[in-house]
């Protein structure tokens, strides 16, 4: 599969639903099913390292494994991409919300978006 953001998807979708069968003991095939697994993940995730739905399921699958402090390990990365991506919108609406207001609010200025946005409060902006 090539290197497309969609390719890493499908091969994450492709181990989710995998891991699915496994955990659920429906695999007829546990040996071969969580080498593909494995295979699959770390090709996602060598193709996006910053990608939180790949690191969730290396998680479950290194849980699976019996291999908890690498699950709890993938299951942090996993949340601090996704608090990233968090802030991030967030941002993006607090500057959305000053624009439409015409940045006429003291909130509106760069460092009070940024602020709003990295203490996760209530921003007036949003």
């Amino acid at each position: 599969m090539e290197k497309a953001p969609g390719v890493i998807d499908a091969k994450i979708g492709i181990a989710s639903v995998l891991l699915a069968k496994i955990a659920s003991a429906w695999s007829p095939f546990l040996q071969q099913d969580l080498t593909r697994v494995e295979k699959l993940l770390l090709e996602a995730i060598e193709q996006n390292a910053n990608n939180a739905w790949a690191r969730s399921m290396m998680g479950r699958l290194r849980r699976l494994q019996d291999r908890l402090e690498e699950s709890l390990s993938e299951w942090e990365t996993a949340i601090a991409h996704l608090t990233q991506i968090t802030l991030l919108r967030s941002a993006s609406l607090a500057i959305r919300s000053c624009i439409w207001a015409g940045l006429k609010r003291p909130h509106c200025e760069p460092e009070g978006v940024l602020r709003c946005s990295v203490a996760a409060t209530a921003c007036p902006a949003l």
